[in-house]
Parts: structure tokens; C-alpha cells; sequence
């Protein structure tokens, strides 16, 4: 009589059960642990960026009888706060025009030219320019390039509240920009933001150091006579 042993197909049975089991459960886990990285990843909400030069041209058309001692000293000191190279001039005339003539053009280009350079813009280039049926009224045309402070490309939302009123949430704004915001409108001239370039001997550095060499060759300084009320 033939026996046959069932025991070790139901080992092997459950050993198989197990292993399988036991591959769902891990792959479960490793499933779960991928997606919870997922959800624990935030993007940066913090500005990293730092304020932005922007460079833009300034230019003003207007007739030459409206130039006073008020318009000049406006161009100048917008110049000197924003301005950056050559500031450029232009007066038009009517070549057929008896009185908006080419020397008519030239000398209020060279007086306008020394008023600005009065008034701090140092460097002026003037230049005229003839135009057929002006009349009799010339015209200043004004351009230079100036550079403003800007914020960062990453700060185009605006914290909530800085602008208006509503306070809602933002997901897109990042902390920071409200602040850099605010600091850009306080730059007094954005081209100090560049710095100075390459540093030579004619620096302020160099003059500093020019008065501890005086001290240390042993130049003995002038007395320095005060004065008195009393007189004596």
C-alpha cells in the first residue's frame, strides 16, 4: 500500500503563502514611505534674491520758451540721482524760420548746456537739428539712460496688505519681498549697488592713506592759529 506524505506540501503551501504576504506588506511600505516624501516636500517660501538695477531712458520734448531756472534745476537733480553717462541735448529749428534759426538753436544749446553743468550734470553733449515747417517756436529735446532699484523677478505678488486692504492668503508671495519692496524705494542713487569697478590709486582708500604717510615720514604740521572773541 502506496503512502503518500501530505505534510510537506502544506509546509511548502504556507512557506509560499508567507513569502507572498510578506512581499505585499514591504512593497506597501515602500509605497507609503515615496508618497509621504512627497507631501513633506514644501517649496522655499523665503525671497533669496536680491534687489534688481533696472536701466531705462529719460527723455523730455519740450518748447525751449518754457525752460527756466526751475525746469533745469528738476532734470539736474533727477541726473544726479538716477542718471548714468552722457546727458544729450537737443534744440530743433526751421531752416525758412527768421527768428527759431541754426544760431538761434546753437546758442541755446550752449547756454542750456552751461546751466546744466551748473546745476552738477557734468557731462552735456548738445547738438541741433534742422526740421522743415517747425515755426518759430524751438523745441528741447532732453535724453540720458537711469537706473532704478527694483525688486527681485522673484517678488512680482505683493504681501497681502502692503498695497490695499485685503489680507487674503497668498500662496504665491515670498517672505521677504514686502521688505526688499520697501528698501528699493529708499535707495537714494541705485547705481551705488554696482559698486565702484576697479580699484586704483586715486581712490578714497589711497587719499587716506596718503595722510598716514605724512605722520610716519615725520612732516611736522602747521600750528593752527584759532580765534577769539576778546581778540587776543
Amino acid at each position: 500500500m502506496l503512502v503518500i506524505d501530505q505534510t510537506g506540501k502544506k509546509n511548502k503551501r504556507f512557506a509560499m503563502k508567507y513569502v507572498l504576504t510578506a512581499t505585499v506588506a514591504i512593497s506597501a511600505i515602500f509605497m507609503t514611505g515615496c508618497s509621504k516624501k512627497k507631501l513633506l516636500y514644501v517649496p522655499p517660501t523665503m525671497n533669496e534674491s536680491k534687489i534688481q538695477i533696472e536701466e531705462k531712458t529719460f527723455s523730455d520734448d519740450v518748447l525751449v520758451d518754457d525752460v527756466d531756472v526751475g525746469y533745469i534745476n528738476a532734470v539736474a537733480s533727477h541726473y544726479q540721482k538716477y542718471g548714468d553717462g552722457p546727458m544729450e541735448v537737443l534744440i530743433t529749428y526751421d531752416p525758412k524760420s527768421y527768428r527759431n534759426t541754426a544760431m538761434f538753436a546753437n546758442n541755446k544749446a550752449a547756454e542750456i548746456k552751461k546751466a546744466l553743468q551748473q546745476n552738477g550734470v557734468t557731462t552735456v553733449v548738445p547738438d541741433v537739428l534742422p526740421i522743415h515747417a517747425l515755426g518759430d517756436h524751438a523745441r528741447l529735446i532732453i535724453s540720458y539712460s537711469y537706473q532704478t532699484a527694483q525688486t527681485s523677478l522673484d517678488c512680482e505678488t505683493q504681501m497681502p496688505g502692503l498695497t490695499g486692504r485685503s489680507l487674503d492668503y497668498n500662496e504665491d508671495y515670498k517672505i521677504g519681498c514686502g521688505t526688499q519692496s520697501l528698501i528699493a524705494q529708499q535707495i537714494s542713487k541705485p547705481k551705488d549697488l554696482l559698486g565702484q569697478g576697479n580699484v586704483s590709486s586715486t581712490t578714497d582708500g589711497r587719499a587716506a592713506s596718503n595722510i598716514v604717510d605724512a605722520y610716519r615720514s615725520g612732516a611736522l604740521n602747521k600750528p593752527l592759529d584759532g580765534e577769539s572773541a576778546s581778540g587776543e
